[in-house]
């Protein structure tokens, strides 16, 4: 059989799709657990951090994503700056697709941070916010019309005189 003639449906894809990630997170995670500090040798370096620090490696590590294409992961890694407590980085994220951005790369960014800061102790949190996730509504084309005409109201008087109708 022709592959170009092969059609895949809308439902199809989403399997296939969420397949593939679901295998891409239990990757992720066996190597991120494999990463623990619980699990480190204690001759490893634990050099203190400060916090400064610490973000300049985060921003250095979003840098190199972005600079290999991986232009969501990079959106979700510079949407927010972590924050370091003791030797606990905690970073916000605004929704369960950014979470499972973060689930994929957390082992190589882990060690990323680990190496650059030399301290191996070093851990993560991933906390998605409910404040940013609120913010970013999703309008409906209605939405954004109400929207616009709130900002403008000459808009309404021009839908009126073209007779254009709204219903969706």
């Amino acid at each position: 059989m022709n592959r170009s003639n092969v059609r895949i449906s809308e439902q199809e894809t989403y399997r296939l799709n969420e397949s593939l990630m679901k295998k891409r997170l239990e990757a992720a995670k066996g190597k991120e657990e494999s990463l623990r500090p619980t699990d480190i040798d204690e001759d490893l370096p634990t050099e203190p951090v400060t916090e400064e620090e610490m973000v300049d490696a985060w921003k250095l590590f979003s840098e190199a994503v972005n600079t290999s294409g991986r232009r969501s992961l990079f959106a979700t890694l510079s949407s927010e700056e972590p924050r370091l407590e003791g030797l606990m980085i905690k970073f916000k994220i605004a929704n369960v697709v950014q979470e499972k951005d973060m689930e994929l790369v957390r082992g190589e960014l882990m060690e990323f941070l680990r190496t650059r800061l030399q301290n191996f102790s070093l851990d993560l949190t991933v906390e998605l916010n409910a404040q940013i996730s609120a913010k970013m509504k999703f309008l409906t084309e209605r939405d954004k019309y109400d929207q616009m005409v709130e900002k403008n109201p000459v808009l309404e008087e021009l839908r009126k005189r073209l007779d254009l109708d709204l219903r969706q």
